[in-house]
């Protein structure tokens, strides 16, 4: 089972750092056609983090990326 978090998508859409991009990047692309979990909380963690980074587009379009994850929610 594979399953990410929030900072392997702020690392491929806003790091500076050519190596904190190419990194997430490479790990996006190995994984594109295998099924890849993550925790619910992600999205917020996202938008949250996108923000604090200067990201003023649309939260839509920002969680966008997100549709292709099996968010896994917590169980209570």
């Amino acid at each position: 089972m594979i399953v990410v978090d929030a900072s392997v998508f702020i690392d491929s859409l806003f790091s500076s750092n050519a190596e904190r991009y190419q990194k997430p990047i490479g790990f996006l692309e190995a994984v594109e056609r295998l099924p890849v979990y993550a925790p619910r909380i992600l999205r917020v963690e996202l938008v949250a983090m996108a923000r604090r980074l200067g990201y003023q587009g649309e939260r839509r379009e920002l969680l966008e990326i997100t549709e292709k994850l099996n968010l896994i929610g917590e169980k209570r």
